[in-house]
């Protein structure tokens, strides 16, 4: 049984299997350490045109037609103005929807083929110390043995949660708690058919929707809130809907009558960024260093390169160097990121004068710590951590 591993990887989402992958290809020997079950529905399924590029590039498996969908455009009803756009007319060609338990499920097959060593268990405790040549010892113990886990080099791809980062306690810039309430449904094939296959997005006082046909024939629908609203509907499960009925757009483009029993789920959707994601012996990529909003739809598109970029570091002759312009890359991408969250967030807060929309225009600099990682799915209140 092996226990000295040249890297672990913390998490398995794209973020985690890719950059699995991509190492074990070098020659590494990669642990990625996982208790995410694979069966479950996520949110998060769009992906822009230069997604394929990057996949191919990295030599991952590629979208096809057979398992995903392309997005004909968006419809969006945003502070009052009505902005669509027509994904067919783009050079790069139409955004992609994602069928998101075959997308992970590509990427998991391709990390095994590749020699990962896929750990299906919880990470119950984790350990660092220094080692006699100055360097450091990462130590995981789980729950599906008792000898642990060890390598010199430890990669966060934790999600938002960045359970490393939480461990060293390192600075990260968020945004006011942003909640994703949302909920899906399956429909008729005859039904499926018909429906428009855009990206429906839509304003109220009190956060955004988001609405999309699904690949599976199913239908999704996403309110992005605060905590205090989350809360609410979390006791009263008729607010969530009542919203939902309340949209000009999205209300008689699908049939969201069918959601009026329909179980809600709770994810965290704020935005967050690792004032420093990398040190001598752990980096951080995915969600884990950058935690984009879901207006974006960069959250996978950055999982992905991400992991490229900190793959290419970790192969680099000098690697503290490279992981240093890796850490100045992630910082202007962020930047920018943030600037063009914050303008599109402005014209929402000059339109509505709400104290939501005031709110999520404010970031704040804190540190995480351990007693901070608890999960907004099953707590609302906890995304304000």
């Amino acid at each position: 049984m092996n226990t000295q591993y040249d890297l672990i990887v913390l998490g398995g989402g794209p973020a985690g299997l890719a950059v699995a992958t991509l190492q074990a290809r070098q020659g590494k020997t990669v642990a990625l350490i996982d208790n995410s079950d694979p069966h479950a529905e996520k949110v998060g399924e769009s992906v822009p045109a230069s997604f394929n590029p990057l996949l191919k590039k990295l030599g991952l498996p590629e979208l096809t037609d057979e398992h995903h969908c392309r997005i004909a455009g968006s419809d969006a009803y945003w502070s009052g103005s009505r902005v669509k756009y027509d994904f067919m007319l783009h050079l790069n060609g139409s955004d992609w929807r994602l069928n998101r338990r075959q997308f992970e499920k590509d990427l998991l097959d391709a990390a095994i083929q590749s020699g990962v060593e896929v750990v299906s268990t919880q990470a119950t405790q984790l350990g660092k110390s220094d080692a006699i040549n100055g360097s450091h010892i990462w130590c995981v113990s789980t729950t599906s043995r008792s000898l642990p886990y060890i390598s010199q080099f430890i990669i966060d791809a934790s999600g938002r949660s960045g359970l490393i980062a939480r461990k060293l306690n390192v600075k990260k810039y968020k945004s006011e708690p942003l909640i994703a309430l949302w909920a899906s449904v399956e429909i008729s094939e005859e039904r499926y058919q018909y429906l428009s296959s855009e990206t429906l997005i839509e304003t109220q006082h009190n956060g955004w929707w988001y609405a999309a046909k699904l690949p599976n024939r199913k239908l999704m629908f996403v309110f992005h809130t605060d905590s205090s609203f989350a809360v609410r509907a979390a006791h009263n499960h008729s607010l969530w809907f009542e919203s939902l009925l309340e949209t000009n757009l999205i209300s008689k483009t699908f049939p969201v009558s069918l959601l009026k029993n329909t179980l809600v789920n709770t994810h965290n959707a704020r935005s967050s960024v690792l004032d420093t994601p990398f040190g001598s012996s752990w980096a951080a990529c995915g969600d884990a260093a950058i935690g984009f909003d879901p207006v974006s739809s960069q959250g996978i598109y950055n999982a992905i390169a991400t992991a490229g970029m900190l793959d290419k570091a970790l192969n680099s002759p000098d690697r503290t160097r490279a992981l240093e312009h890796y850490g100045d890359t992630l910082k202007q991408v962020a930047k920018v990121y943030m600037q063009k969250r914050i303008a599109l967030y402005e014209q929402a807060k000059r339109f509505y004068q709400t104290e939501f929309w005031i709110n999520q225009c404010r970031y704040e600099k804190r540190r995480d710590s351990d007693s901070e990682n608890q999960s907004a799915i099953s707590n609302p209140e906890a995304a304000t951590a």
